[in-house]
């Protein structure tokens, strides 16, 4: 039986709403699955969702836990994207990796920035009594993209109850500050890691990776170091949350659509 697969997001607002028509117009474009936008009036919850401290708060990342347990009820395999997201020809890569779920979802590790010498990921990784981690961790699991299916219904079950009693403080990338600590908890290492990859819009190698159409230019263009050659594995695009830019990103890609 063929496997029901669909990529979800959650939106709310008239900045998130067109970044999603971005997203979704990315993956008519690059990928043969659809996108479903999960929204605040989908759940039962009494949030002051148009009070701006909510979202501040950090609170409102519990729309993406609910959207994940949510779409499972409909889905065999899911992948969760954010809304400041645009795919790129290989997104769909990331369906090959399906096999590996277990019973977590699968994220990309770090932000995997392909330039060498360049920072990868947040400090947030660093160890946090709050958090009861003892050691330093040596990975930060980006929730930006999450790969998983119906083995995973109990570990966001598990990630929606640290959202009873949010304190912001104590976890200060919510949503990820939660999974990573499951992850770290559980010793959960499996991951996207250096299969697929994603990049930042706001780094210097976002305009070599428009520039470089394959994967020759891309590993010799512009004096710079790649840490490999990787260009097939980017399957995504993130950080951006100009419409303007995005729209433009997205025209340039789509002329080289294979």
């Amino acid at each position: 039986m063929k496997k029901r697969r669909t990529f979800i997001t959650f939106s709310h607002g008239e900045l998130n709403d067109g970044l999603c028509e971005k997203l979704h117009e990315s993956l008519l474009t690059f990928s043969n699955y659809d996108l479903k936008i999960y929204r605040p009036s989908d759940f039962d919850r009494n949030y002051d969702i148009n009070n701006p401290n909510f979202w501040k708060s950090g609170l409102g990342y519990v729309y993406k836990i609910l959207s994940c347990i949510e779409s499972l009820k409909k889905y065999d395999e899911v992948v969760w994207l954010d809304t400041d997201i645009i795919a790129t020809n290989y997104i769909d890569k990331i369906w090959f990796e399906s096999f590996r779920i277990e019973s977590y979802p699968l994220l990309p590790r770090q932000r995997f920035n392909n330039i060498e010498g360049e920072s990868l990921g947040k400090d947030a990784w660093k160890s946090t009594p709050l958090l009861k981690v003892g050691t330093t961790r040596q990975f930060y699991s980006q929730a930006c993209c999450m790969l998983f299916n119906q083995n995973c219904v109990d570990f966001f079950n598990e990630t929606l109850s640290y959202f009873n009693e949010f304190d912001s403080h104590k976890y200060p990338y919510g949503d990820e500050s939660i999974i990573n600590y499951l992850l770290w908890d559980k010793d959960l290492t499996n991951n996207l890691g250096d299969i697929f990859l994603c990049s930042h819009f706001f780094h210097i190698n976002l305009g070599m990776y428009i520039s470089s159409i394959n994967r020759e230019n891309f590993k010799f263009s512009h004096n710079y170091t790649y840490e490999s050659n990787n260009f097939e594995n980017i399957l995504f695009l993130h950080g951006c949350k100009n419409l303007d830019v995005v729209e433009n990103l997205l025209t340039e890609m789509k002329k080289y659509r294979k």
